[in-house]
């Protein structure tokens, strides 16, 4: 019973996540939106990078 209720759930959050992907997939293909999303997770890396280099055991 737990098992079937988790599988249901699971599968409709599923269905949700690709409707929701779908409906916005077009937008987030503009230049515009990939070049702020590019630079921003750039900066995100580059942020990691500079916590390692300075991070001590």
């Amino acid at each position: 019973m737990l098992v079937g209720t988790f599988a249901v759930i699971e599968v409709s959050w599923y269905a949700v996540y690709a409707g929701l992907g779908a409906r916005i997939g077009d937008k987030l293909k503009s230049a515009s939106v990939v070049q702020t999303f590019n630079r921003l997770t750039g900066g995100v890396f580059v942020g990691f990078g500079a916590m390692m280099a300075f991070v001590r055991h």
